[in-house]
């Protein structure tokens, strides 16, 4: 048990650092800047609060990931966790993007939160790529898993 618990830290601590770099990137855009703005969020607070957000979304990843493995459907480990990094996605948007926008009484909420939604499938993706890049580093090296019992590489024709 604690060495799941070591996994799903390692793995948060990979997916977190991997959103809040996202999140950095994208922050020096002048669409970020303007969005900033707009939306009155300082610049280094948010900073900060992305490092929080990734880490505990990743945690979320992480822990299903390693926890709860029958819960997912049976594709690679960069499937499922591209899969929990879009459900993550999906939840994000619908419970803090998509309210928040509304509530805020700015100029134009649906132009702030199509760039909101943009903003969170870079992080998030980039998330779900890093912890899928250090559960299984063979799946991103060969997508396509040999057959047991198959040759991975066929003879040339007329070798034989």
């Amino acid at each position: 048990m604690a060495g799941n618990w070591g996994r799903i830290l390692r793995l948060t601590a990979i997916g977190g650092l991997a959103f809040w770099v996202a999140n950095l990137a994208v922050s020096l855009t002048p669409i970020a800047a303007e969005y900033r703005a707009a939306l009155w969020i300082p610049y280094l607070p948010m900073l900060v609060e992305a490092l929080a957000g990734g880490l505990l979304i990743a945690l979320g990843v992480s822990w299903a990931l390693v926890r709860q493995p029958a819960a997912l459907p049976k594709t690679s480990p960069v499937g499922q966790a591209l899969l929990l990094s879009l459900i993550a996605l999906v939840l994000v948007t619908v419970g803090i993007e998509l309210p928040s926008k509304v509530l805020v009484g700015s100029a134009d909420p649906l132009r702030y939160f199509l760039i909101g939604a943009a903003f969170n499938t870079v992080r998030i993706v980039a998330l779900g790529v890093a912890i899928a890049a250090r559960r299984a580093p063979a799946a991103i090296r060969d997508p396509q898993p040999s057959v047991p019992g198959s040759r991975s590489h066929p003879e040339p024709v007329g070798t034989r």
